[in-house]
């Protein structure tokens, strides 16, 4: 099957170079960012995996060794820019108070109700 350029795409199966180009970048993109949705091995588990169980379940256990892990990984840098990248992908430092100021034009989609003994804060 054909598209127009206009008004869709060709995608094909292949084993070309640039089918094994594509499926190489896409999984470097993965393994870059991807890292919440790995499992462990050998019967242990992923930090992710445990924050999954916990919710599924609420196994204290589970919800126990979640907060261990985000206690002692608090302020840790969890993902880092190779040299270079960012002025190469064009992509400029702003800082977190920059983006919260700006006007996305949104509105209020919801309010999550706060946990037992606390009082929702806006």
């Amino acid at each position: 099957m054909s598209a127009t350029a206009e008004h869709g795409i060709d995608v094909r199966v292949g084993n070309g170079a640039v089918e094994k180009m594509g499926k190489y970048i896409s999984k470097l993109a993965f393994e870059t960012a991807g890292g919440r949705w790995k499992r462990g091995k050998r019967g242990s588990r992923t930090p992710f995996q445990i924050l999954a169980d916990a919710i599924d379940t609420g196994n204290e256990r589970d919800v126990a060794l979640w907060q261990e892990w985000e206690q002692g990984s608090h302020g840790m840098q969890q993902l880092v820019w190779s040299n270079g990248l960012k002025e190469r992908c064009g992509v400029t430092e702003v800082k977190d108070e920059e983006i919260a100021e700006e006007d996305a034009g949104g509105g209020l989609a919801g309010v999550l109700p706060a946990g037992p003994g606390r009082r929702p804060t806006r």
